[in-house]
């Protein structure tokens, strides 16, 4: 199997199709039920089109292609489930639609947005106390909500829960079928080794409270069965950088996690692609990067900074589709594929655009209010090198060492790692990535880095369970990956530990009725961090006035 895939290319195709139309169903909902008609209808059209052409193009075995065998069929089914049961259980206890306990989020952001949703008509508009007189807008990547939102306006608010949860479930069985399609069917722990995956909390923290650990003192807060303490090693810092664990994204904020997993998802099955002969130019996909452009113009109302986290991927399999194309001047496409290429930009374009119109309403913060931290895009290191000195790129060291370095050094390809060697392009930009994001700050909790860094993680996800299941590797590095992956389990004994309180005191279901939940207006309207301005926007904006109804 050539390059990064392990699966027939068939189920591939068909597992990048299911991907896409369950990106795209959200914002084909935002077109019908946001937009005029005029401006709406069209999008949807466009939007169904493109993925029509795709599916009759690619869904069945293309000639010259082996059928998978009943037994392939069996092997895959059976891989599939092994992964996705560990997470499909720790998925029904975040508080998604009620189930699980839920994290502070749930109750000051997921829910509330998701009530709103289901309870005022689309565009959601708010009157009354604490808005102009013209109203406020929400305005916020609805992508995550909306399917569950809209089961709930036709069948109501239990049955919007359910959909919810069902919903998310769906998404994390697309992100297992991608995870066996890169690690292959053999593997029996990667839902496990994706719900511990993480960066080194355990010893990040000893590092950066060594004295305080050895005298163990109750009052440092440095007891080494403190979790809590040990996961939030970073947070000393003058500023605030963490590059959260799978298990930390899907706890507060699964719609970040799925964005940026399915999207790297998409990239690297287009990077895949350029290893595999396309006879005549006829890609299945339309070439010039495909699926994986479409897929990320239909990211960035999922979570826009997962998509920019993504961004440098889509960059590198455009340059080397570009590279590929200048060496063979001689091959022709065929018009159909011309039609389809054009036809993916125009709708990604259509796609990125509407949605960049809609999150840029954002109201303005009041002309006398403090400036917050992570209001606006921010250059750190500078600053706190002239605080903090030396100590400043100590910090920054420590961190890069902890969160992935280590990891990098031990399973980066060497010469005679076969199976590895083929991720070096994909790792060596996502290092960039990952070395670039804690040089800035975006967001009250520095949602960039956070945000930003899933999908180069993710790659390095992919990479260490190669390096696990390659013959070529060594002992010794072998034990040394054991060791850091152990030191990240922290994290997951986190969570872990909070699901247990959740069902022990029978608190699994945390749903409560639907006008038990205060809307965004009433949450945030009195709020002296002005975070009133990340969910809503002015109705007399350009969007609003020419393009919502």
């Amino acid at each position: 199997m050539p390059f990064l895939i392990r699966v027939p290319a068939v189920v591939v195709r068909r597992l990048c199709l299911l991907t896409l139309f369950y990106l795209a169903l959200p914002l084909l909902i935002f077109f019908l039920g946001w937009l005029r008609p005029f401006c709406g209808i069209p999008a949807s059209l466009l939007l169904l089109g493109t993925l029509g052409i795709l599916t009759r193009r690619g869904w069945n075995v293309l000639p010259g292609e082996a059928t998978p065998a009943r037994d392939e069929w069996s092997a895959l089914t059976k891989a599939l489930l092994w992964t996705w049961v560990p997470i499909a259980l720790m998925t029904l206890q975040v508080g998604v639609g009620g189930f699980g306990m839920g994290t502070y989020d749930w109750d000051n952001k997921h829910n509330l947005i998701f009530a709103d949703l289901v309870r005022f008509s689309w565009p959601v508009i708010y009157h009354g106390e604490g808005t102009p007189s013209s109203g406020l807008m929400l305005v916020y990547y609805s992508a995550y909500y909306l399917p569950a939102a809209a089961v709930g306006k036709l069948l109501g608010w239990n049955a919007a829960n359910v959909a919810w949860q069902l919903w998310t479930q769906l998404g994390m069985l697309l992100v297992c079928g991608w995870l066996v399609a890169f690690a292959g069917t053999r593997v029996r722990w990667l839902g496990f080794l994706f719900l511990v995956f993480s960066g080194a909390a355990l010893l990040g923290f000893l590092v950066h409270n060594f004295d305080a650990t050895l005298r163990l003192s109750p009052a440092s807060g440095a007891r080494l069965m403190n979790f809590d303490a040990i996961h939030r090693w970073n947070t000393t810092v003058s500023y605030y950088v963490l590059y959260g664990s799978n298990i930390l994204q899907l706890f507060w904020a699964p719609q970040h996690l799925l964005t940026g997993w399915l999207g790297i998802s998409l990239l690297l099955n287009r990077w895949n692609a350029e290893r595999i002969p396309e006879k005549n130019g006829a890609s299945w996909d339309g070439g010039w990067g495909g699926s994986a452009l479409f897929g990320w113009g239909m990211l960035v109302f999922w979570s826009p900074l997962a998509a920019l986290g993504c961004l440098p991927f889509l960059l590198a399999v455009g340059a080397r589709e570009i590279r590929n194309s200048a060496r063979e001047k001689d091959k022709k496409r065929d018009i159909s594929t011309l039609k389809l290429t054009m036809s993916i930009v125009l709708t990604s374009a259509i796609c990125a655009l509407v949605v960049a119109l809609y999150l840029a309403v954002r109201t303005p913060p009041p002309p006398d209010a403090a400036p917050q931290r992570g209001e606006h895009l921010e250059f750190l290191l500078a600053p706190l090198l002239h605080i903090e000195g030396w100590h400043a790129l100590w910090r920054y060291g420590t961190f890069v060492l902890v969160e992935f370095g280590l990891l990098y050094a031990l399973i980066w390809p060497r010469r005679n790692d076969r199976e590895l060697r083929i991720w070096r392009a994909p790792l060596g930009v996502g290092l960039f990535v990952l070395l670039l994001l804690p040089c800035f700050i975006y967001g009250f909790y520095n949602d960039l880095s956070l945000r930003a860094s899933i999908p180069s993680l993710a790659i390095l996800f992919f990479s260490t369970t190669i390096f696990l299941q390659s013959s070529f590797v060594s002992r010794a590095r072998r034990a040394g990956v054991f060791v850091l992956l152990l030191c990240g389990t922290v994290v997951f004994l986190t969570y872990s530990r909070t699901v247990g309180h959740t069902l022990l005191h029978g608190q699994w279901n945390s749903r409560r009725p639907l006008a038990a939940f205060p809307t965004i207006i009433a949450e945030y309207s009195n709020d002296p961090r002005h975070l009133l301005s990340q969910y809503t926007g002015p109705t007399n904006s350009p969007f609003a006035r020419f393009l919502a109804k």
